[in-house]
């Protein structure tokens, strides 16, 4: 029985299953019937975001890679999916991404283009016109000082202002440089360079030979050229009708006496070195040729050449009355036993080193003797003539803040050559070239000497001679050539030179001094000469010359000041009695 009903009972329960798969498969069916339609929109709409993201993916990969084939591209743009964001959301590549606009506000200002962190290359707008973007208010930024907080910023804009004028101000100097020299400088670096090249396109040089001053050296000079073998030629500047009456008068000829024999030169020409006027407009002076003749106004053409013998404390106005005449190219030879002319014609002649000439200090150790007819002179000893070029200093400063531009040029101009080399031919002068230290040292030993023997004649009023043999004399020459000797050895430009103190020391320089006494004899100095005759001295360039430097170095000189206003106080007072002197009937 039990085994009937387990029978019975199994055709039921597999009735009873296929109802409940034929009930599920119904279920499924209708589920699926009632979701067709939806499940197809759905599908749609995936599909067209599909294929909108795969054309902007399209046109960004386009864009990216012309960008890199022709810039190069950057570390960003070569494997953006590599190098993508962790995070997408906030990021500022993202927000470039689908919002440029937005990032136009945050990127940082920059004058030429808006940088970014990912790539020169930004996400940009698919419309083909292009717009120009909104700036913010923040980037409206003006140089103006007034609009600038930042003191630092108004600091920097007042320094560019000052830079801006220096520039200015430069290239005005510069105009007037090269419209002087017939050059144009494309900047200043090319004019400061120009300054150590030879200049080529000059004018050819004038081979005449000016002479500035007519005293003893003057004359002897202009002989002794014009005795020259194929000489350049000579011209004698004169700046009184006077003169030129006696140059007329005596033959228009310079006359030495060696000797018992009379040497005479003719071949010169003259000049005036400044206006004056003819009694007669007409007036001549005939029986010496044609080329005699001149007139009172002096010529305008260039002087290339010019020896200056004149007294020191006449030069600066002799030099103002030819200035017009001479030029950045010129040469001036000057030939005295002081020192500071120099630095003296450089202040109140040629101020300016771009159209300042070329100097050669030169000094004279020949015995010469006047006459008293104003051509004539005679040679007691011979000497040498000891000539330097003095180095050409050149200080430029390019604005207020910069550096300055120091320029030393030792090289020789043609000017000086030919002059040099001229002087150099004549036996007479034993002309002797010298570096500029060298030449310093020995104008110095000269310089001491003559600011001994001078200014103590003045004072004892008495010979040279006088000075070895007066005991008071000689106790105030060896103090003052003590304090000479300190200063000396002091010098800066001389620390260099080996055994300065041996050189200058004081009993060095005591027998240089006596030497020069025992030559002289009894002769009287040129300083106690003019002294009498109620004329200026050139002190200032012996004494005064030492008395500045030192002042300039703070070393005390009581006794060289001393001696230098007693002798300038005993030139005032005779040149007041000559000069309120009434000569009467007696007296002639």
């Amino acid at each position: 029985m039990y085994s009937a009903a387990k029978d019975s009972s199994t055709p039921e329960s597999g009735e009873s299953s296929t109802k409940k798969e034929r009930s599920k498969a119904q279920e499924e069916e209708g589920f699926k019937s009632n979701h067709t339609e939806p499940d197809a929109e759905a599908q749609k709409e995936d599909d067209e975001q599909a294929e909108i993201c795969r054309t902007q993916k399209a046109s960004s990969t386009s864009v990216e890679s012309g960008t890199l084939q022709e810039g190069g591209g950057s570390f960003w743009d070569s494997d953006p999916e590599q190098h993508s964001p962790t995070n997408p959301d906030g990021t500022p590549a993202e927000i470039e991404r689908f919002h440029p606009d937005l990032y136009q506000f945050m990127a940082p200002w920059s004058p030429w283009s808006r940088p970014t962190e990912r790539g020169s290359v930004t996400q940009q707008p698919h419309e083909t016109a292009e717009e120009t973007p909104v700036q913010p208010a923040w980037q409206d930024f003006k140089d103006d000082p007034e609009s600038c907080d930042d003191w630092q910023s108004l600091v920097e804009l007042e320094e560019e202002a000052l830079r801006m004028t220096d520039d200015l101000e430069l290239r005005k100097k510069m105009r007037l440089v090269n419209a002087s020299r017939g050059k144009a400088y494309g900047s200043w670096r090319a004019y400061v360079q120009s300054l150590a090249q030879p200049e080529t396109d000059t004018q050819p040089l004038n081979t005449t030979i000016h002479m500035l001053g007519l005293g003893s050296a003057g004359k002897y000079i202009a002989h002794s050229i014009a005795a020259l073998p194929n000489a350049p030629p000579v011209t004698l500047l004169m700046h009184r009708p006077l003169m030129m009456q006696h140059w007329h008068d005596e033959g228009a000829a310079i006359h030495v006496i060696k000797g018992n024999k009379i040497n005479t030169q003719t071949n010169f020409h003259i000049e005036s070195s400044a206006e004056f006027s003819r009694q007669d407009p007409h007036q001549q002076f005939p029986g010496f040729g044609p080329n005699l003749e001149h007139t009172a106004e002096p010529p305008n053409y260039p002087i290339d050449t010019l020896i200056v013998t004149t007294q020191t404390f006449k030069t600066v106005s002799a030099l103002n009355s030819i200035k017009h005449r001479l030029r950045h190219t010129s040469t001036i030879f000057f030939v005295n036993d002081g020192l500071g002319l120099a630095e003296l014609v450089n202040e109140k002649v040629f101020p300016d080193p771009y159209f300042r000439p070329t100097y050669i200090l030169g000094n004279m150790t020949h015995d010469l003797e006047s006459t008293e007819r104003n051509f004539t002179l005679i040679e007691k000893n011979p000497g040498r003539l000891e000539c330097s070029k003095l180095p050409q200093q050149f200080v430029s400063q390019v604005g207020r803040s910069s550096a300055q531009l120091r320029k030393h040029d030792y090289s020789w101009t043609v000017g000086a050559s030919h002059l040099v080399g001229t002087l150099a031919r004549i036996p007479e002068l034993s002309t002797s070239t010298l570096g500029h230290k060298s030449f310093y040292v020995s104008q110095l030993q000269t310089l001491v000497a003559g600011a001994i023997i001078g200014p103590l004649s003045v004072v004892f009023d008495a010979t040279n001679d006088y000075l070895l043999y007066n005991y008071n004399a000689s106790l105030t020459m060896k103090s003052l050539l003590e304090e000479f000797s300190r200063l000396i050895c002091s010098l800066p430009e001389l620390q260099s030179l080996p055994k300065l103190r041996d050189v200058f020391s004081p009993k060095k320089l005591e027998a240089t001094i006596v030497s020069k006494i025992n030559k002289s004899g009894k002769n009287v100095s040129k300083m106690l000469q003019a002294t009498r005759a109620g004329d200026r001295t050139d002190i200032m360039f012996y004494n005064g010359y030492l008395d500045r430097r030192s002042k300039q170095l703070g070393i005390d000189m009581p006794r060289n000041e001393m001696l230098l206003q007693l002798v300038r106080g005993k030139g005032a007072m005779q040149s007041r009695a000559m000069n309120n002197y009434i000569p009467w009937e007696e007296d002639k």
